[in-house]
């Protein structure tokens, strides 16, 4: 039988989970040029960090790259 507090520490777990992914994200989009605010929105929008590079790889600016991707 679980406990109350590792009942309660699973979701908080899941939610720092979640935070290390969206912060690496952000990272990620940062690392491919785009300006903070932007690569925080990309992050936390779901958008595929795959399509981004191959778009800004294929030498796509950043501002067409992310209409596309929005």
């Amino acid at each position: 039988m679980s406990t109350f507090t590792e009942h309660l520490s699973r979701p908080v777990e899941r939610e720092v989970e979640e935070t290390r992914v969206m912060r690496w994200r952000f990272e990620q989009f940062c690392v491919l040029g785009f300006e903070a605010g932007d690569a925080f929105f990309l992050a936390v929008s779901r958008v595929d960090l795959q399509s981004a590079r191959a778009l800004v790889q294929s030498g796509c600016p950043l501002e067409l790259a992310l209409r596309i991707l929005l």
